[in-house]
């Protein structure tokens, strides 16, 4: 059975009422994808992350729901873009998210995410455009990360390696296979060898497709 533990708490945006519903358990873990996309029996994990402000639309995180925001996340919500895409047909929330944490500057592997798990739900539907494009934004922004991880002496090894992966899996996704190849020459940790082993032969397949991690089965 899933069950979710239900809090009383308010928009930090407009401080209307909510009730903030987050995810306590599943019926249990059955897979997850080369990108990490994990699936359950009954509901989808990956959907209950989010939650919207009935009142004004703030869209975020429901842990980032109990944080006090500055005056930028209102001044986005305002802007053309967040409110085009409110009106939109959309497959999921996380473009929105995506803008509110680039408007609190959150740093560029939160936007990657996002961006990610909204390319999820873009082909769980069959829009391949819009997936695509979201697998566009994904990379973009991991590799800002992986830049700023170069520059950083404090950038944690272990994050740099998933970083790296990432970016071969979405490289691999967009059918850039050199791009894919060369970023997994970078992941030499034994972590990740059953994934890169994985990867590598998806890219001799020329296989552009979401896979089941073959681990997870």
């Amino acid at each position: 059975m899933t069950l979710f533990h239900e809090t009383q708490g308010r928009c930090p945006v407009c401080f209307s009422s909510v009730i903030l519903k987050k995810l306590r358990s599943t019926e249990g873990y059955v897979a997850f994808d080369l990108d990490y996309r994990v699936y359950a029996r009954g509901a989808d994990p990956v959907r209950l992350l989010i939650q919207r402000c009935d009142s004004c639309q703030y869209t975020e995180y429901v842990t980032d729901f109990l944080k006090d925001v500055s005056p930028a996340v209102p001044d986005c919500m305002a802007r053309n873009d967040y409110r085009a895409l409110l009106k939109a047909s959309r497959s999921s929330d996380f473009p929105l998210v995506a803008l509110i944490k680039a408007a609190k500057d959150e740093g560029p592997e939160r936007l990657a995410y996002c961006y990610l798990r909204a390319s999820w739900f873009a082909g769980d539907l069959g829009r391949a455009a819009e997936e695509e494009q979201y697998l566009h934004q994904a990379r973009e922004q991991f590799q800002r990360a992986l830049s700023g991880a170069a520059d950083s002496v404090n950038a944690a090894d272990s994050g740099r390696l998933r970083t790296t992966y990432m970016l071969a899996e979405i490289h691999r996704r967009l059918s850039l296979w050199e791009e894919a190849r060369a970023y997994l020459r970078e992941v030499d940790s034994l972590e990740f060898a059953v994934l890169v082993r994985d990867q590598f032969n998806l890219i001799q397949r020329k296989d552009a497709l979401r896979r089941r991690a073959k681990s997870s089965r």
